[in-house]
């Protein structure tokens, strides 16, 4: 029974060390505020994206070229704000079948110096279908992290 108590407090005291920390990083407080929901789908997200001050990257991009008939390269990233610790893009290419977008390929890229930047191509378009590309962008400091999705045009 004391083995259990004592590794208890133990477990407690880091917590509560951990916690006082976070409430000195120059991100600000950790709160839900801060915390979007994490991607289920591609079809699950808001595809467009909104900037505030209190954002830790600048200018999400992501891009779609059609090369041939058969292929594409898309390209996807963002540049750091002073305070960003790291960055990581997970790059989607989706195709339009069966009246949804459905993922086709993703690239995961993780990166702590500046910029982030992620590319990549695909070379078994079906003739007709159409093709976009999306980024989910997860920027860090230190622990607090931010979210953004920006969605390519379409090619065909």
């Amino acid at each position: 029974m004391g083995y259990f108590i004592m590794k208890t407090n133990k477990i407690l005291a880091t917590i509560l060390a951990a916690a006082s920390l976070l409430s000195a990083l120059p991100c600000g407080a950790v709160s839900a505020a801060n915390t979007p929901p994490m991607p289920l789908s591609p079809d699950s997200l808001v595809s467009s994206t909104s900037i505030s001050d209190d954002d830790y990257y600048y200018d999400p991009y992501v891009t779609i070229k059609k090369e041939s008939s058969t292929k594409c390269s898309y390209t996807g990233g963002a540049q750091f704000k002073p305070v960003t610790t790291k960055m990581k893009g997970i790059l989607i290419l989706e195709e339009y079948r069966d009246g949804h977008w459905k993922e086709v390929k993703r690239k995961e890229v993780t990166t702590t110096s500046d910029p982030l930047r992620i590319t990549d191509s695909y070379s078994s378009m079906v003739s007709g279908r159409k093709y976009r590309s999306r980024l989910y962008l997860y920027a860090y400091c230190g622990v607090v992290w931010e979210f953004a999705s920006p969605v390519s045009n379409v090619i065909q």
